[in-house]
């Protein structure tokens, strides 16, 4: 639930700020719930809202014969109760774009799996393996052959994001089944081991099909977790005068 919702902050702030020519790339679960034309934003809205109204209508109805016919009811009850709260999940989904909004829809690989394969093209499912931060790498040697990439703010020995200051203004709890374990490690999830996995395991890999695609890393942060064990190289300006 906390990825819709900051989907839905993404989509506002960049409303609210009013930034154009902006491409966003999002799992194609969301495929079919982001509609850039306003009719048929409204005729989906008032159908699943309809919807919705019916369901609860039932619900209302049953939860007066389940306390009539209790046994016979309680599976029938408990169906209906789980389909309502999947179409409410669905329902919260729904989100207006504007047209000035690219929306680009991709397929992740499983992100625990060693048996991960690089892809070569947006038609395939993206790698990935214990975070995100490795399906971008993927997407820009597909996308920005031949470009160097250059980290900011990426330490991952640290349990913070780069957004860290701003989390205290969101209005939704954002914390999940990782947060607990990245407070008692006091470093990113994604090199604290889990299930015998950690990043840093695959990135030789990775490193080397960006090698093949022309691209190389630097990190702006020379204490980064991935310098200091010389996964990638710190960012020297004097390359670029």
């Amino acid at each position: 639930m906390s990825s819709i919702l900051f989907l839905k902050l993404v989509l506002k702030t960049l409303k609210i700020n009013k930034l154009t020519n902006i491409t966003l790339i999002t799992s194609r679960n969301f495929q079919g719930y982001l509609i850039s034309k306003k009719l048929i934003y409204l005729l989906k809205y008032i159908f699943r809202l309809y919807k919705l109204n019916i369901k609860t209508y039932f619900k209302n109805i049953l939860n007066i014969l389940f306390k009539i016919f209790p046994k016979k009811n309680k599976k029938l009850f408990r169906y209906i109760e789980n389909s309502e709260k999947a179409e409410l999940f669905n329902f919260y989904k729904l989100n207006y774009i504007s047209n000035n909004l690219i929306i680009q829809y991709i397929e992740l690989q499983n992100w625990i799996s060693f048996s991960n394969s690089w892809s070569n093209s947006m038609n395939e499912p993206l790698y990935h393996f214990r975070s995100s931060l490795t399906t971008v790498l993927n997407y820009i040697s597909i996308n920005f052959k031949n470009s160097d990439i250059i980290f900011v703010g990426v330490d991952l020995d640290n349990p913070k994001y780069f957004f860290y200051d701003q989390l205290p203004s969101i209005d939704f709890n954002f914390n999940d089944w990782t947060s607990e374990i990245t407070k008692q490690e006091g470093k990113h999830f994604t090199i604290v081991s889990h299930e015998n996995t950690k990043m840093q395991d695959e990135f030789p890999f990775i490193i080397e099909q960006l090698r093949l695609t022309g691209n190389k890393i630097y990190s702006m942060n020379h204490d980064s977790f991935l310098v200091k064990e010389k996964f990638i190289e710190p960012f020297n300006l004097n390359v670029y005068n």
